[in-house]
């Protein structure tokens, strides 16, 4: 006898490690065992998962709209640390209007100079530059494209750098939850 029950013992133990849940025959009756970690599933609801379309879409979307961020913000970033280098021939939306071509003092000087001269109305020439004159406002006009191009493009630079941080994080949350999503069905 003592054989016996130890045998049906350590059969039950091997069953209940082998199956979270199982069903046996305890002295003529069927009873249902049920992992002690585990909760006993109700009688008569049916557990469904819960669709998970919309949840797919919304984090298909807000990755692809991460990724299109990215593929705006860093050649944007690239164009701005170009500039930054050389702000003095930085691209033309820096420069609004017509203004002078500030590569060298010499064509500064042959624009100014050979702009048509309109006379006041009192028909006395128009006024006429000297060269220390012309120099002055040189310089000036220089200094001010160089600071504004500078300006613009450090802050294009932040502003796309934020952008892309900011992109890549929302792309990274997102792709780890859409991860766990498909793990989980």
């Amino acid at each position: 006898m003592a054989g016996k029950g130890k045998f049906i013992a350590s059969g039950r133990a091997e069953l209940f490690r082998r199956a979270p849940a199982a069903r046996f025959y305890v002295d003529g009756f069927i009873a249902d065992h049920y992992h002690p970690r585990r909760p006993k599933p109700k009688e008569g609801l049916r557990m469904e998962k819960p669709p998970r379309t919309a949840a797919l879409i919304y984090g298909y979307a807000v990755c692809l709209v991460a990724i299109i961020t990215l593929l705006i913000s860093i050649p944007n970033m690239v164009n701005s640390i170009i500039d930054l280098s050389d702000p003095l021939y930085a691209g033309g939306y820096y420069s609004p209007g017509k203004q002078a071509n500030l590569a060298s003092y010499e064509i500064y000087k042959m624009e100014i100079l050979s702009a048509p001269q309109e006379a006041t109305k009192s028909g006395q020439a128009a006024y006429i530059p000297d060269e220390t004159t012309l120099r002055v406002m040189y310089e000036a006009a220089r200094a001010d494209r160089i600071a504004l191009a500078t300006h613009i493009a450090r802050r294009t630079i932040i502003v796309f750098a934020l952008l892309t941080v900011i992109s890549v994080v929302i792309f990274w949350i997102h792709f780890r939850w859409m991860r766990s999503l498909a793990r989980s069905t």
